[in-house]
């Protein structure tokens, strides 16, 4: 519990930092702006502070993944590119997953997560066929993972197939219990009936 409330003093307090630092940059910048209209003439130190703010302010602003897909194009992989993977797939990293498969990092396939990653990256991209093949296979892995029933049976309605859709929101109905899944497979079954 410590932990938990660390984790997010901490993020709130770099948060904060951060705010911080961005105010001081812009007042920096409007004084360096100010001082050299008022001296009609911008030195070379002048544009290498303004440089160097700029890229200071660039490093802090661009989003962590950007950056990790950056590095792993550059320097590859590293050591552990499974574990990478397995990252990218639990944080929902399409773009960097399918990435990393295409590099040729190998996984072992019983991680049901990259399987659905891959599904929601496929099916993004209209490549519903290829959703559903990576929907099955996060089946077999883990039988009793009903977000891919589920998840498939979504794609499955989006393709047309009405029947299979159904059959596999009832299986995730089962899988959860009967809670609140059983609306789509309610209201698709409604749909067909009509």
């Amino acid at each position: 519990m410590v932990g938990y409330a660390l984790a997010h003093a901490f993020s709130g307090l770099l948060m904060l930092g951060l705010l911080c630092m961005m105010i001081c940059l812009i007042a920096f910048i409007s004084g360096l702006v100010f001082v050299a209209w008022k001296r009609s003439k911008i030195t070379v130190l002048d544009w290498v502070l303004l440089g160097l703010l700029a890229t200071f302010t660039f490093w802090i602003f661009v989003p962590y993944g950007t950056w990790q897909a950056l590095t792993i194009r550059l320097l590859g992989v590293g050591r552990r590119p499974g574990a990478q993977l397995s990252y990218a797939a639990a944080t929902g990293d399409y773009r960097l997953t399918r990435f990393l498969i295409a590099r040729g990092v190998p996984f072992n396939g019983s991680n049901p997560k990259i399987h659905m990653t891959l599904a929601a990256a496929l099916r993004k991209e209209g490549d519903l066929e290829g959703a559903i093949r990576e929907y099955r296979k996060a089946i077999a892995v883990a039988p009793g993972y009903a977000e891919a029933y589920l998840a498939m049976g979504q794609a499955l309605e989006q393709k047309g197939d009405f029947q299979s859709a159904l059959e596999q929101y009832q299986a995730g109905c089962v899988q959860l219990g009967g809670l609140k899944c059983c609306d789509l497979a309610e209201k698709l079954a409604q749909r067909l009936n009509h």
